[in-house]
C-alpha cells in the first residue's frame, strides 16, 4: 500500500509508521515458528521526492528498493490520461505540455526548497515524472546503486513470473514456481 509517510506524512511521529507494520513481538513468534517477516511498502512517489531518501536513510539505512520503470512515453500519456479519467486534468495535452516547459523548474525549485514542505511532487510534472535518470541519480547519493533492483514494465508483463523471481532473489527470499 501506499503510505506516503516520507513524503506528505512525513511530519507525523516515527511510531505512526512503524504501526503499520509487524511488530517485533509478531517478527519473533513468526522466527520461533520458522517463518521469515518481511516488510515491504510501495509508496511510489517517493521515487520522485528530493527529500525522500534523506528522510529514509535516516531511519532504514539498508533498505533495498524494487523501481519499476516504464517506457517514457507511455507513462507520460498513461499519467495525462488518467488525470483526464478522473477529471483532475481539463487541458489539452499540448497545453500541459507547454506549460510544464515554461513553469515546471520554477515550479520544482520552490518545491526543493522546503525539506519540511507537505506536498506532493508537482503536478505540472508530466514530462519530469518520466526523466528517470534525474531522481536516480539524487537518490544514488545517499544509497549504493547495488540497494536497488530496476525492472523494465515491458520485462514484467511479457514475463512476470521470471520478474517476480528476480524480486524474491534480490530481496534474499525463496524463489517461486507454481
Amino acid at each position: 500500500n501506499e503510505i506516503f509517510y516520507f513524503n506528505t506524512k512525513h511530519t507525523n511521529s516515527i511510531n505512526w509508521y512503524k504501526v503499520l507494520f509487524p511488530s517485533i513481538f509478531t517478527k519473533k513468534i513468526r522466527g520461533l515458528i520458522g517463518k521469515k517477516t518481511l516488510t515491504c511498502e510501495a509508496t511510489g512517489s517517493y521515487i520522485l521526492d528530493p527529500h525522500a531518501p534523506k528522510r529514509i536513510k535516516k531511519i532504514m539505512p539498508d533498505v533495498k528498493f524494487v523501481v519499476m520503470l516504464r517506457n517514457p512515453i507511455d507513462r507520460t500519456l498513461s499519467n495525462y490520461k488518467r488525470r483526464i479519467r478522473n477529471t483532475r486534468e481539463k487541458r489539452a495535452v499540448e497545453e500541459v505540455i507547454e506549460y510544464e516547459l515554461n513553469n515546471f523548474k520554477k515550479e520544482f525549485q520552490e518545491y526543493q526548497k522546503d525539506e519540511n514542505a507537505i506536498a506532493l511532487y508537482p503536478f505540472s510534472s508530466y514530462l519530469a515524472r518520466s526523466r528517470y535518470a534525474e531522481y536516480i541519480e539524487n537518490w544514488l547519493r545517499y544509497f549504493p546503486k547495488e540497494r536497488f533492483l530496476f525492472i523494465n514494465s515491458n520485462d514484467y508483463f511479457k514475463d512476470p513470473l521470471k520478474e517476480y523471481n528476480r524480486i524474491l532473489e534480490f530481496l534474499g527470499l525463496a524463489s517461486h514456481h507454481p
